[in-house]
């Protein structure tokens, strides 16, 4: 990102209630991002809340720029193992697309996430040196529902890590996904795949 400043401001306890207040901006030579988070706890504060989120970024997906602003609300609750995350985001970006021509999409955007994450950590030993974590994503858009069109995404990440030796870590992570009809032209850049960056190869 070339030289960029990072700013941040946590507010834990805003009322009797627990309600949380975070905001974060980063400021770069090639991309700016601010965002900010409403928390509010549920039954269970330490698995379960409810999220207001909001998020803009100017940023580029291989050399084609893209400015996004987004509204969300979520909630997240724990079965059994699992984290369940429901979300309901309504995004607008401005991009252009491969001819660099200027386009622009609006996407109201219902999703499921369902994270489980298992490993040794604990107070004697604050980082794992064993375990791993499974993450499934399915979202997508219906026109004329405040869409520009209609698909479906299911994306799949897992990570897996165990350690050899007092300095040796294996650490693996796999990402899968797929996009439904399969011509992207119309979905703006943050929701198409790209390859590449310091977390793939």
């Amino acid at each position: 990102t070339q030289a960029h400043v990072k700013l941040g401001w946590d507010r834990l306890y805003l009322n009797k209630w627990g309600h949380r207040f975070t905001t974060r901006s980063k400021l770069s030579q090639v991309d700016k991002t601010v965002a900010a988070d409403y928390i509010i706890p549920g039954k269970h504060p330490l698995n379960d809340e409810y999220r207001i989120a909001m998020n803009y970024a100017d940023d580029e997906f291989q050399d084609k720029p893209s400015t996004l602003y987004s509204l969300s609300v979520s909630e997240t609750h724990k079965v059994k193992n699992w984290h369940r995350i429901l979300t309901l985001r309504y995004l607008s970006e401005k991009f252009k697309d491969l001819d660099y021509v200027n386009e622009s999409s609006h996407f109201l955007l219902p999703s499921i996430e369902l994270i489980k994450t298992k490993n040794n950590n604990n107070l004697t030993s604050p980082k794992p040196t064993d375990g791993y974590r499974l993450k499934l994503l399915l979202r997508g858009g219906i026109n004329p529902l405040l869409s520009d069109k209609s698909f479906a995404q299911a994306t799949f990440e897992g990570k897996w890590l165990k350690q050899l030796s007092p300095i040796d870590t294996l650490i693996t992570r796999t990402e899968l996904g797929v996009t439904a009809p399969e011509n992207l032209e119309d979905l703006p850049l943050s929701i198409r795949f790209f390859a590449g960056g310091d977390q793939s190869i």
